[in-house]
Formats: C-alpha cells, structure tokens, sequence
C-alpha cells in the first residue's frame, strides 16, 4: 500500500469518526421546553429586569428601570404590577408629586406622566440635546430634570410647557461632593 492510499483511508477513517460522533450529539439532545421561559414572561418582576429608580405616593410604590418597564405596587412591595411602556427606552429616574401623580425620565429626552392611579403614562418630548439625569416634582407641581452640562429643565404647573435654565454658573462647589442649586428669580 502506497502512501497515497494510507493518507486516502485516514482521511475516510477521520470522516467516519466525525460523522458518528456528530450523530452521537445529534442523538442526545433534549426536547425543547418553553414552558419555564413562559413562565417567567407572565411573572410581573423578570429576573433580568434592570431597574434604575423608584417613588412612592403613599399609595402606591412605582419603580422604573430599562425597556420601558414601569412596575407599580399598592400593598408595600408584596405584589407588583408591570407596564410596558410603547417606548422601550431606559427609564432613569421617576418622582411623587404632592397630587399623588407620577413623572420619569427615559434616556431618549421623554418626560412620562400618569395620575395617581399610576396606570396611564403619557410622554412628553424635551426640548433639549443635553442627556436626562433625574426628575423631581416641587410643592406646586412644576417637574425639575436635571441633564448633562448643568442643564435644569422646569415646567410650568400644566406641565405642558417646559422652559430651560442652564445653571452652570449657579451650582457651587462644597467640601467632598455637597453642592446647592438657588432658584434666582429673572
């Protein structure tokens, strides 16, 4: 046998060995079971869910996190419910309002608002570049966002308008960390 032939019959041997083995995986592979990943889509808290921020209105605790994902409880945490906001963005920060309503923030310049019930959110669009931080609502239910560059966002007490105050100038510095915003009037 020449060593043509001896390489010929290796090569067939290396091709048979495979193709058992590839057959032998095939073989023992198990049944796909969605039934625990369906499961776990009807739970209202996913084990992957992200969440950023939470608020309370002393009704209701409503947390905030990635996707669009709002989740609301009325019994101190011991049950929630989720929303899936139409915008998948990531929720940032959400704030109470002496109402009892509540506002968040998403990554994508929105300002989402619902009542007090916490069940329908609306979204209104931030007229600014700069990236949303966090949201805080005042004693007469003007909404603050804060953004990149120093940048305070007020509305007015409809919170439809939103005028923009940059206070780069206005923020001061104090030992470790501290620092205080004054509202001057124009």
């Amino acid at each position: 046998m020449n060593s043509l032939q001896q390489r010929n019959i290796r090569k067939a041997f290396f091709a048979l060995t495979l193709s058992l083995f590839m057959v032998g995986l095939i073989g023992c592979e198990a049944p796909l079971d969605l039934a625990l990943v369906e499961r776990e889509i009807d739970l209202p808290i996913h084990r992957f869910d992200q969440l950023k921020a939470a608020a309370s209105n002393h009704q209701r605790i409503v947390t905030v996190g990635d996707f669009g994902t709002v989740l609301t409880s009325v019994d101190q945490g011991e049950s929630w419910q989720r929303t899936q906001l139409p915008s998948k963005s990531s929720l940032i920060s959400v704030a109470s309002c002496e109402d009892g309503s509540f506002a968040a923030i998403d990554t994508v310049r929105k300002v989402w608002i619902t009542d007090a019930e916490g069940g329908d959110w609306r979204a209104v669009q931030l007229e600014t570049m700069e990236s949303p931080m966090s949201i805080s609502c005042d004693p007469h239910g003007r909404l603050w966002v804060t953004a990149s560059f120093s940048t305070l966002i007020q509305s007015d007490e409809t919170r439809e308008n939103t005028g923009r105050k940059s206070l780069s100038k206005r923020i001061c510095s104090l030992p470790q960390s501290s620092g205080w915003i004054r509202n001057t009037p124009s």
